[in-house]
């Protein structure tokens, strides 16, 4: 005998809104793409102004005028002052330490953390990781440790997931913590939207 009646069935599925494939089609542009379509995108609206970036590049001078107890250290790396100096190789061109300066700007730093974080994303290796021994270093100048693991914290909570690692398991660590994090948003929004009656 087959029994007939009502059946209720709850089923999850992952829809992208258009403003998420928007989203995701400008997070794939690479730096001349994005420019030139925020250009387009002033050019159609009226309302909106776009300028160039800003150089986000930060000299140690700059660095050091911004942080008080480095005033009168000398430049890490400099020829018979700091044997165990920073290299710190400057590129014009590099886009992810101007995205990271970007990011870096809308947040709300005290100015020595600003400086300090604008000085890592320029230790960056060509993978995005920092290196040990530039950290090192900078322990070895005088930033004190607790400013310089915030600083740390603060440049790998910016995109994109898993820059400023040290390791490459620290790296697909902050990946992953990003995944769930992620995954967890879509979960409790899922749940609102159905308790909502959506």
């Amino acid at each position: 005998m087959i029994h007939q009646g009502p059946l209720l069935q709850l089923s999850q599925a992952l829809q992208l809104s258009p403003t998420l494939l928007q989203s995701m089609e400008i997070l794939q542009q690479n730096t001349l793409e994005l420019a030139q379509y925020l250009n387009n995108l002033a050019l159609e609206n009226p309302v909106l102004e776009y300028t160039e970036g800003r150089d986000s590049a930060l000299s140690w001078e700059a660095f050091s005028q911004q942080v008080p107890w480095l005033k009168d250290t000398p430049a890490p790396g400099d020829p018979g002052t700091d044997p165990g100096g920073l290299a710190v190789t400057r590129n014009t061109e590099d886009s992810l330490s101007l995205l990271l300066g970007q990011q870096l700007d809308r947040l709300s730093l005290r100015p020595p953390l600003l400086a300090l974080c604008q000085y890592l994303t320029e230790l960056l290796d060509p993978h995005g990781r920092l290196d040990q021994e530039d950290l090192d270093g900078l322990t070895h100048a005088g930033v004190p440790l607790p400013l310089l693991e915030e600083a740390i914290t603060t440049l790998q909570s910016l995109d994109p997931a898993g820059v400023g690692a040290r390791s490459t398991e620290e790296c697909l660590i902050l990946n992953l913590f990003i995944i769930v994090q992620t995954y967890i948003k879509i979960l409790i929004n899922d749940r609102q939207l159905k308790s909502d009656g959506f």
